[in-house]
C-alpha cells in the first residue's frame, strides 16, 4: 500500500460464509466475527508502516 499512510474501516456487519468466498481479506476462519475487524487485521499486513483502523458501531444523524 505505497502512497497512503492511514486508512479506516466502516463496517459493522459479521463475517459470513459468502464473505469469506469472494472478499481476498477474509478466510473461513473469519466466519462469525467482525467483518472490519478481520478486514483491518489482513490489510495492515500489507504494509506495517500504514497506520489502520476500523469502527464497528457507526451513528448516522440526519441533518435537515
Amino acid at each position: 500500500m505505497l502512497g497512503i499512510g492511514a486508512f479506516t474501516i466502516l463496517d459493522g456487519k459479521k463475517v459470513t460464509g459468502e464473505d469469506a468466498g469472494v472478499t481476498f481479506f477474509l478466510e473461513e476462519e473469519s466466519i462469525g466475527s467482525s467483518r472490519g475487524e478481520e478486514a483491518y487485521k489482513y490489510i495492515s499486513e500489507l504494509n506495517p508502516d500504514v497506520r489502520g483502523h476500523f469502527i464497528t458501531q457507526v451513528t448516522f444523524v440526519a441533518r435537515i
